[in-house]
């Protein structure tokens, strides 16, 4: 087509020009974005320059197929070991296809640069991780980057721990989580939980205290006066919540059977 007789002619400016159109400086419709693509792909010569090569990367990523964006991500990668923005967007590529593997590579060049991308998901990595029975890997690597995390990162973090029946560890973790993640209900479930696992009723109760969540709250208390085996504490804790929110509570009588 016109596009791409235009490029094969290679005039001084053509690739500042199309860095413009790539990056939207220029408003298209999303079938010229199309065509300049498969233009450009059939001018080897503009793959030459590292730019022309991320944005033509990001563009086919903004177009919706993120398998080819993961390829040639991984291409842009292996031209120049050190892209760091291709590495980034291979995993972001990767995350959106959903396939493990490709997480997993895409996040291991990212986490090698010389200069770690900024924004990595590390949460998304370790959950591929985990479904690959590399859950040793998941938990270095939520641990080394513990202060990059975001909720999802340190609700794994914990998690972890928890499955594993490490009450020890969870109580150290959630000690070690920086704010405003630590003042997360969930974060604090999961530190509760852990109380009553051990044994520790008095530290849990305090734990259940500082759950900002109304429902929560009550069923946590509930949770925890029934492992007590108080079950008469547990039946009240739950009539309670019922009473609060206006429905009925559970008749003693039939709660003492």
């Amino acid at each position: 087509g016109v596009i791409n007789e235009i490029l094969s002619l290679n005039i001084l400016c053509t690739r500042e020009v199309l860095a413009d159109f790539l990056k939207g400086r220029v408003v298209t419709s999303i079938e010229f974005g199309q065509k300049l693509i498969i233009a450009i792909s059939k001018n080897k010569y503009l793959f030459a320059d590292l730019e022309i090569r991320r944005l033509v990367t990001r563009k086919i990523y903004q177009l919706g197929d993120s398998d080819l964006a993961y390829w040639m991500s991984m291409k842009c990668v292996e031209l120049n070991p050190q892209d760091q923005v291709s590495a980034s967007l291979a995993l972001e590529a990767a995350i959106k296809v959903g396939d493990d593997e490709r997480i997993l590579q895409a996040g291991g060049l990212s986490l090698t640069m010389k200069n770690e991308p900024s924004g990595i998901r590390y949460s998304k990595i370790a959950e591929s991780a985990i479904r690959k029975n590399r859950a040793g890997y998941a938990k270095d690597l939520l641990t080394r980057r513990r202060m990059k995390l975001d909720l999802e990162g340190h609700r794994l973090r914990l998690g972890l721990c928890f499955q594993e029946e490490d009450w020890k560890g969870v109580e150290t973790e959630y000690a070690r989580t920086p704010k405003p993640f630590s003042e997360d209900d969930s974060l604090k479930t999961y530190l509760t939980l852990s109380h009553i696992e051990n044994k520790k009723m008095a530290k849990a109760r305090a734990s259940i205290d500082n759950i900002k969540d109304g429902i929560e709250r009550d069923l946590l208390n509930y949770h925890q006066k029934y492992s007590e085996r108080d079950f008469y504490g547990a039946m009240w804790a739950l009539n309670a919540h019922f009473s609060k929110n206006g429905m009925a509570i559970i008749d003693e009588e039939w709660g003492n059977n």
